[in-house]
């Protein structure tokens, strides 16, 4: 019989949280009013969505938080997710050349097949110019091969775009009210939202947002999983600058 260590090792992160939310009889709305990690981030960490969810750092902090609430070994979380983590960036990886120097004798071969070639093509050319001459024996006139090409084959490895920086700033916008976002991301041109009532928004930058709200009272902003306050009045407009 295997022990229950075991079995959480063989679980993933993502499962073992959840199981643990759900012994403990907490909906992600709950969980997320006590830990103030948005829904939107919870339920990527229990799909193990790492794509979509943010620097490995932050995601770290949110499962210490999680775990913590449910009550679980935030040990065996964080070391689930580690290894989780590094399968995904694995699978991201080039997959290189399982035989380079069959490669580079392929590329040898070629190089002298085609050195042959212009050798005998050259004779044949000159063969075919050269006629007797009056008076005399025929002239051949010495053929000089042409340089021999070279036999070194290098074999290019594809570049590893697998180490691609993870965003630095992590925004989630969420409305209660119609409300119009404009966000303008590290200097970039500006981009104008028209939010409905429930609708949720994330949005990535590496340095700062500019932010212009027109109903600031029915939209909540999270940076990286924190809350941000918007001091503002019903219908009031504001302008902010994150972080």
């Amino acid at each position: 019989m295997t022990s229950q260590h075991e079995d959480y090792q063989r679980a993933s992160f993502g499962t073992y949280l959840q199981s643990a939310r759900k012994q403990k009889g907490l909906t992600l709305y709950v969980l997320s009013d006590i830990t103030k990690i948005s829904r939107t981030i919870i339920a990527r960490i229990e799909t193990e969505d790492h794509r979509r969810l943010p620097a490995p750092v932050y995601v770290k902090g949110f499962i210490r938080t999680y775990a913590k609430v449910v009550n679980t070994d935030a040990g065996v979380a964080l070391s689930l997710y580690a290894r989780s983590l590094a399968n995904y960036r694995n699978s991201l990886a080039p997959v290189r050349p399982s035989h380079p120097m069959r490669w580079f004798w392929l590329r040898f071969g070629f190089a002298i097949l085609l050195l042959a070639a212009l050798i005998v093509g050259s004779i044949k050319w000159m063969s075919r110019d050269a006629g007797p001459q009056e008076g005399g024996e025929p002239s051949l006139e010495a053929v000089k091969p042409p340089a021999p090409a070279s036999s070194e084959a290098r074999v290019a490895s594809p570049a590893d775009n697998s180490g691609a920086p993870a965003p630095a700033l992590y925004l989630e916008v969420t409305s209660r009210q119609a409300a119009t976002l404009k966000a303008i991301i590290d200097g970039q041109p500006p981009v104008v939202y028209q939010l409905k009532p429930g609708a949720q928004l994330a949005l990535e930058a590496e340095n700062e947002f500019n932010l212009l709200l027109d109903n600031a009272d029915g939209v909540s902003l999270s940076l990286n999983g924190k809350p941000v306050v918007l001091n503002a009045k019903n219908g009031q407009p504001v302008t902010l600058k994150l972080p």
